[in-house]
């Protein structure tokens, strides 16, 4: 194909699978069919890697669709805090290679990354380009759901999180310490992660919240 930016027309096909598409590029310009947004989305991001070092375009004919749906990424932002640039440029790059299920690990027992109403003590102690407050969190997921990747957040529970050097209170005493153990009888534990997935859920949009580790 000639050099230079080819004439582009795309049209939605619906015999293709979700996420499909289509990419057609010959020297009348190129042609995309897409199942949804997702998939002219992939339709774009192909097109654009096709690209030559000489800006020369190949004539190819594609036909892709993803085998599976949920095709993620653990990011394990609480031992190393990326921040809110460091994870847009993980989302950036998993959109590069049709990735779109962020899986966002942000709680352990060296951190809890997100603040919870009513329980100030969680994130108080970190800086805060350390910790997520709910307006942080919504422009993480709004940036990665403009590049069709999902969030999925992880709430730890009943160990492997920060509460108990908090609140020890929700603890075992000594026992809890190495793990982040929390006490499951006690009323104020079972009040504390309800307020902490009562926020999860008011936050994500997706309807997957993990939990349990």
């Amino acid at each position: 194909v000639p050099s230079g930016e080819p004439k582009v027309s795309a049209a939605a096909d619906a015999t293709l699978p979700r996420e499909g598409y289509t990419l057609e590029v010959g020297a009348e310009g190129v042609r995309i069919g897409f199942a949804d947004a997702a998939g002219r989305f992939y339709a774009e991001k192909t097109l654009a890697q096709l690209k030559g070092a000489d800006g020369r375009y190949p004539c190819v004919k594609i036909r892709d669709w993803p085998a599976f749906p949920f095709r993620s990424v653990l990011v394990d932002d609480a031992r190393l805090c990326y921040g809110k640039e460091g994870l847009k440029k993980i989302i950036d790059q998993m959109a590069e290679v049709k990735l779109n299920v962020l899986h966002w690990h942000f709680i352990e027992p060296g951190a809890w990354r997100m603040e919870v109403p009513g329980y100030p003590k969680l994130a108080e102690k970190l800086p805060r380009d350390k910790r997520y407050s709910r307006e942080d969190m919504r422009e993480m997921i709004a940036y990665a759901a403009a590049r069709h990747v999902r969030v999925v957040p992880e709430i730890e529970m009943p160990g492997h999180n920060s509460v108990t050097r908090q609140y020890p209170e929700l603890g075992h005493g000594d026992d809890a310490k190495p793990f982040g153990a929390v006490c499951p009888a006690n009323p104020k534990t079972l009040a504390f992660f309800k307020a902490a997935l009562d926020e999860a859920c008011a936050v994500f949009t997706d309807p997957v919240v993990h939990f349990g580790g």
